[in-house]
């Protein structure tokens, strides 16, 4: 059984929800939809806007690992799916075969945080298990932030060890999580919650460099070639196609949907951000199906439209700041499709210079 936006984080109050079948009740949650397996019942919480909530900071992260092993890609830590002991496989965890107690995950954020706890979840293998390791936290004026040491996590893949942060003595840009003891021939993590909140309400101060695809999470896909649906029958956007591997910096993955024309990806920022150019991938640079043109439209209100040469693997729109300044949601529709299959291989978003 595949447990669903498991923990999606129902965060309230600092604490989890007992809807999620996790910890104590609280009264309100604070991210999108919560699935409770036991009932098949589900509640949907509040989206946070205001920065004072707690909210799962991890699906806001840009996602890296030193040791990815096969398809057990780093980004599944943060795709609120939980796969359990009969359902494991690579499209929910994230694993590492060698050299694993030297292997590490980092979590980065565009903008600094406030960081109260880390909830890890164990790979949910029997035969596999991570029996210690360490959280080290990079500050936002680049320091360090002494590590927390944390011992074995729970061999069942989804009860939480919680780790506490720092809190509001420092804002944290990221955190790097290191394996330093297991058991068995591979480890891994079958999620991770960061549970905290932003000390700013827009974004200020990001590079120009900075893909902020990477830090955004997706919401909706008009379909998922080969998706895996949950216990109940529902979406989970996830499979070997998954719609969120379009913005999972790894050029090994990409998303797939099965309808061609008018196919669609819809994502979402934790803050506004100032976005000066969107550059989206084709499938595959030479012969797979491809889309000739592309409409974004920005918060559901602006929208800009341009077309690519078929030969082309790439297209990128210039948005307009003098019509939209701060962005939170992009939705993406590829149109003028040439064959049955669509998809995108990478999205690039560049944030305006100097925010």
């Amino acid at each position: 059984m595949l447990r669903k936006d498991f923990i999606i984080l129902c965060m309230c109050l600092g604490l989890l929800s007992a809807a999620c079948g996790i910890a104590p009740p609280s009264t309100e949650c604070a991210t999108t939809t919560c699935t409770n397996t036991n009932t098949n019942t589900s509640t949907t919480p509040t989206t946070p806007i205001a920065n004072d909530q707690p909210v799962n900071l991890a699906t806001f992260a840009n996602i890296t690992a030193n040791n990815p092993y096969g398809r057990f890609y780093p980004s599944h830590v943060k795709d609120l799916l939980l796969g359990d002991t009969d359902n494991w496989h690579e499209n929910f965890t994230w694993m590492v075969k060698d050299n694993i107690d030297q292997s590490w995950i980092n979590l980065e954020w565009a903008t600094p945080a406030v960081i109260n706890r880390i909830s890890l979840y164990d790979s949910p293998t029997l035969a596999h298990q991570i029996t210690s390791g360490e959280i080290v936290f990079t500050a936002s004026d680049g320091s360090y932030i002494s590590p927390r040491s944390f011992s074995s996590l729970s061999n069942n893949g989804y009860e939480a060890l919680t780790v506490e942060g720092p809190g509001t003595s420092k804002a944290v840009k990221s955190i790097k999580i290191k394996i330093l003891n297991h058991i068995g021939d591979r480890a891994g993590l079958n999620e991770i919650v960061v549970e905290g909140y932003r000390i700013q309400d827009t974004a200020m101060n990001v590079s120009s460099s900075t893909n902020l695809a990477h830090h955004a999470r997706v919401i909706a896909a008009s379909s998922v070639k080969n998706e895996i649906l949950d216990s109940t029958g529902g979406s989970t956007l996830s499979g070997l196609y998954s719609a969120r591997y379009a913005i999972d910096n790894n050029t090994q993955t990409r998303w797939k949907a099965i309808n061609g024309d008018s196919s669609s990806l819809t994502f979402e920022f934790d803050l506004p951000y100032c976005v000066s150019k969107i550059t989206l991938y084709d499938l595959d640079q030479s012969g797979e199906s491809r889309f000739s043109k592309a409409k974004l439209i920005l918060d559901d209100s602006v929208s800009f439209e341009a077309s690519k040469t078929f030969s082309s693997g790439q297209l990128s729109i210039n948005v307009n700041q003098s019509m939209i300044s701060e962005v939170k949601t992009i939705r993406v529709e590829l149109i003028e499709t040439n064959g049955a299959e669509v998809g995108l291989k990478n999205i690039d978003i560049k944030a305006c210079p100097g925010t």
